[in-house]
């Protein structure tokens, strides 16, 4: 019953529900009032029984890096982390950072409406952080530059002491 009433809640501040099919009461104990709830569900606006995919991606790219964003004060933020960030697993090798190449991945980002045309520029070591608002990306200087790792092979057949031994 809870659930119901969070999902009627969020419906209500405009989230999309999809709901595939009828939905029962679960448990033992029943409580009064699932069938008034789920009926005021199925009659809001934003409450459709079918999916259908009628937004485009947030972003298009031939290769996409690792990203979030967060919506806030009519802007979106976009943080892309470097693409190489990808192939980072624990445990780090010493060098394991080691970057050299700039890349340049052309993208656009379907926001508001708009299809926003942006050339992503990764410099070495480099994340990077857009605004996107009012048909326009904006990019934010979060440059850090750290100094040049030292790539120090590990001698051959060596295990690290932090990982578990099995026998």
């Amino acid at each position: 019953m809870e659930n119901l009433q969070r999902i009627y809640g969020l419906a209500g501040e405009g989230l999309l529900v999809i709901m595939k099919q009828s939905q029962q009461r679960a448990g033992f104990n029943k409580q009064t009032g699932w069938e008034e709830i789920l009926e005021k569900l199925l009659s809001m606006k934003h409450v459709t029984t079918s999916f259908t995919a009628h937004h485009e991606a947030l972003l298009e790219a031939a290769q996409i890096p690792p990203y979030w964003c967060r919506y806030d004060n009519n802007a979106l933020y976009l943080f892309m982390a470097h693409p190489m960030a990808e192939r980072l697993s624990f445990p780090l090798g010493y060098g394991q950072s080691l970057c050299t190449d700039t890349l340049s991945i052309p993208m656009v980002v379907n926001f508001g409406g708009d299809a926003i045309n942006i050339t992503a520029v990764f410099e070495p070591y480099q994340s990077l952080l857009y605004k996107i608002e009012d048909g326009r990306a904006e990019e934010i200087d979060i440059r850090f530059v750290p100094s040049v790792p030292i790539v120090e092979k590990r001698p051959e057949g060596y295990t690290p002491p932090w990982l578990a031994h099995h026998d």
